[in-house]
């Protein structure tokens, strides 16, 4: 999004440009407050990641925090889900769960 890479890292995403020779800052964009991530994507607004202790799917946004702040919690939108893939149309969030189940929730 917006000329930025984002990737997992633990329980945390996290974002730096991705422009040539920029700055790597590593900055926190969203956390699950404690489990690993196990899969995560995003639409032109929001990314969706899901954890592996609480097996909860998430809703966060990717507005890098500025003067060392932190980020709004992410919203919790799906429980007792392992996603192992996300994927997206015009107006759902699907998902892939680690049984083999696919489930889909509203944007």
């Amino acid at each position: 999004k917006d000329g930025m890479a984002y990737w997992s890292n633990d329980g945390a995403i996290q974002s730096n440009d991705a422009t040539v020779g920029a700055a790597q800052n590593n900055v926190q964009v969203s956390t699950t407050n404690g489990g690993g991530i196990t899969a995560f994507g995003g639409t032109a607004t929001n990314i969706y990641f899901g954890d592996t202790i609480d097996m909860l799917l998430f809703k966060g946004i990717y507005t890098i925090p500025t003067n060392g702040g932190t980020n709004p919690d992410p919203t919790r939108i799906s429980r007792g889900q392992t996603p192992t893939s996300i994927a997206f149309d015009a107006t759902n969030v699907y998902w892939s769960n680690s049984d083999c189940s696919i489930d889909s929730i509203a944007q």
